[in-house]
This record gives C-alpha cells, structure tokens and sequence, in this order.
C-alpha cells in the first residue's frame, strides 16, 4: 500500500565509498508540519538532528508536501526548485525509531542545486547529509525561509512547527482505488475468489457466495475502506450497491471477517471497486465537500430531533438516509461524516471523487432509480408530505428498538435541502448508529 518515492539513491559507489559519516539522533520534541503532528518514531524517513540542528528529509512525499519540485540525474544530481502547488501529509508509519538511539548519516557529495544556486555542502556550516538513502536538509533559515519560503516556530512546548506556503494551490492525493471484474461463470465453478482486499465463497449457501474482507494487512491501519459492486448489462452501467462504506481498517490476525451476501445476476457483469483512504485524507475531503456544496456535515442527538428543530434550520426538504456502523469497535467522527457523504446518493464530482449512485432489483432485472444521469436518484420530499413526517416520527420513536424488523427502518442520516433542492445541510444521529 505503501509507496514512498525517493527523491535520492546514491548511485555512484565510489561516493558512498569515501562519503564523511556522521552521527545523527532522533529529536526528543514534537514536530508538526502543516498542523499534521508526524510520528518520527514510526516513520521510514524521520526527523533528525546533527549537531543540535534539526533536519528535514527531502523525500518526493515531503517535497509536495512544502511546495517544492524535485529532479534527480546521475550527471547533473539533485535539482530542488519552488513548485505551484501542495499537498498534505499522510503518515506512512510501519517503522520503529529509537529517540534514545545513535544512527549513522553521510555528508553529500554529489551535486546539488536549490532555486538555481549550486550548493558548495563541503563548506556548508550544517552540510547536507544522506541518511538511508535520502537527502536532508539543515532546517537553517536561509534554506526554510530564504530558499522554500517555508515558515517555522520552536517553543518547548509545541515542539517544532513547520507550515509550507499557503498561497500555493492545495492538491488533494487520490485515495487508493481497485477495481476487481468479475468472472462470476468461474467463481462459480471454483466455489473461490481470493484476492488481497477480498474474498468470495460459497460457504452458507449454495447459490449466494459471501464476501468476506481481509483485515489482516496491518499497514491499513488508521486507513478506512470503501468498497461497492457495480452492475453492467450489455456494457452499459445499471446500478451501483453499496457494499461497505467508510469502515476504519481495523487489524485482526484472522484475516477474513465481516461476511456479506453479494448476489450475481443473471447476464449482468459484476464489478467490485475497493477503496482505500488514509483518515487525514478523509478528513481533508470532507472540508472540501462542505466548501464545494456550501453546506455542513454535523452531528446531533436523536433526543433533540424532531419536526420542528429540521424546520428551524430552515430547510424546505429532506432526504433519509440509513448508515451502518459495520463494526462492534468505535468509529472516528471522520470516517462518520466520509460515510454520510457516500451514502448521499448523488452523481457529484469532488475532486474527481464521484459518490455513490444505487438502484434497485426487481423480477429479474436490475433498474436504476436515474430517469437522467444528471438527476438525483430520489426525489426531495417536503415536511408536508405526511410519508416523510411519519417515517421520521417512526425513526424517532422506534431509534432504540431491538427487533430487526424496526431496525430495519430506521434512519440515522438526514439530508437537508433549501427551497432551491440545493443541499444545505447533513445530520448525522451518530448514537442512533448500531
């Protein structure tokens, strides 16, 4: 899942050969970049000091990180210029770092050029040096200030803090996407399908395979997983059905849990998609999501919802909504609201991250609850429409009921519209959540 792309190998021997070592440690203080604290002790590419002076490693993730571009030639060697652009960190994690602990770097002595300007590092008060094969940078302010136009503070308290330029662009990564097409005539002669994200077997039934996913790859953790199965028919999109939404990666050395029944319908392609986030990722999205709809994403508490609090809000219609909580263990608020927003049912673009759109099956046939794909797939009811009041009378009513039957239609999600059936609003009855 992991994948780190170095700025810097040394790729001359006889470099690495006669390069000057040093001695380097890990910093005993927080350090914060972009108001994201970085788990020195846990990353691959720490954090580190030489004498007394904090380094930074200029790794391809930490430069788009603070704004920066990077180029590497064996001739001409490492090349750093300003960029256009950002991004966010994402922690990588996975390493054990000892702050307590003495590790060996090596002063560069291959070319390097920062904003044109060739740096003499053998004349450098605090050089460059090499540390598990990528370059760092002295945290000096000649290089944060002068040469990435970087701002950073240091208190004993708070630690180190450093913020890249924030008139440059925000570029938000992609989440990790997997799509798996299905060869349902073989899956069903096999009785198997195995994959790394997944599983389907025929285990309960003879005719229904259970989809069982696989927790058991420890790097995902702190991630949360997506996953659906579209319908095609002739090549053409039918529906989409949600299949997991937004549930945290939580490891269990058992693997394979949480079965669900996933249906092949006859003459129609099954495709799984599998999703993989980073929380911090999520939790950026989701500001993007209420800045892009001008609306909000909130949470309340189903005993202060009723008629007339959604009528205070000043919204004219309102959609329902069901989200499952998938698991006994205890959701982060951002995985809640990622979730919401996926369940929305709406064929909107954020950042090239399209929610879900769902239809329905029915004698035989698979039909999608799109007239257009550019309508929404239900139509807005108002707070007259006595189906709506009492459907959320009934939610309100029968929230800590016990029966599956009661259970079943319950809602925890409201969508809020304006008189316009512009979305304004999302509410989330997250103790309502089983």
């Amino acid at each position: 899942m992991k994948r780190v792309l170095v700025i810097l190998f040394l790729m001359l021997f006889s470099s690495v050969s006669y390069a000057e070592e040093v001695v380097v440690v890990l910093p005993g203080f927080d350090v914060t970049i972009n108001d994201k604290k970085v788990e020195n002790e846990k990353e691959e590419y720490p954090f580190i000091q030489y004498n007394n002076i904090t380094y930074i490693p200029m790794t391809w993730d930490m430069t788009k990180v603070l704004g920066l571009s990077s180029t590497w030639q064996n001739e001409t060697g490492l090349n750093i210029t300003k960029a256009k652009t950002r991004t966010i960190l994402l922690p990588q994690g996975g390493f054990i770092n000892r702050v307590d602990k003495k590790y060996d770097a090596t002063i560069v002595e291959f070319p390097v050029m920062v904003n044109g300007k060739i740096i003499d590092n053998l004349t450098e008060t605090y050089p460059l040096l090499n540390f598990k094969g990528v370059t760092y940078f002295p945290m000096t302010y000649d290089y944060m200030v002068g040469a990435f136009n970087s701002g950073y503070t240091f208190d004993q308290k708070s630690g180190l803090k450093v913020t890249a330029d924030k008139n440059l662009e925000l570029v938000l990564p992609e989440a990790e996407k997997h799509v798996y097409k299905l060869d349902t005539q073989m899956i069903q002669e096999n009785r198997l399908f195995v994959n790394e994200f997944f599983k389907l077997e025929y285990k309960y039934s003879p005719t229904v395979p259970m989809l069982f996913y696989n927790f058991g790859n420890k790097a995902l953790e702190d991630h949360i997983m997506t996953v659906w199965s579209d319908y095609y028919k002739d090549d053409k999109y039918v529906q989409t059905v949600p299949l997991m939404t937004a549930y945290p990666y939580m490891y269990d050395s058992l693997k394979y849990t949480s079965g669900k029944g996933l249906v092949f319908f006859n003459d129609y392609k099954t495709v799984i998609n599998v999703e993989v986030m980073p929380l911090d990722l999520a939790g950026i999205y989701i500001k993007k999501f209420e800045e892009f709809r001008k609306t909000t994403v909130e949470f309340v508490s189903k005993t202060s919802i009723d008629l007339d609090y959604l009528k205070s809000e000043g919204a004219a219609y309102m959609l329902v909504s069901r989200l499952d909580r998938h698991t006994s263990g205890d959701m982060s608020e951002d995985a809640y609201k990622y979730a919401a927003i996926r369940n929305l049912g709406e064929d909107v673009t954020i950042y090239d991250n399209k929610l879900f759109r769902m239809g329905y099956y029915e004698d035989g046939e698979v039909y999608s609850y799109y007239a257009d794909p550019e309508e929404p797939r239900l139509a807005l009811d108002t707070y007259q429409s006595v189906t709506m009041t009492d459907e959320l009378e009934h939610t309100i009513i029968h929230l800590d009921s016990k029966t599956d039957k009661d259970e079943m239609y319950t809602c925890n999600v409201i969508y809020l519209y304006n008189e316009d059936k512009e979305l304004m609003e999302i509410l989330i009855i997250k103790d309502a959540i089983r």
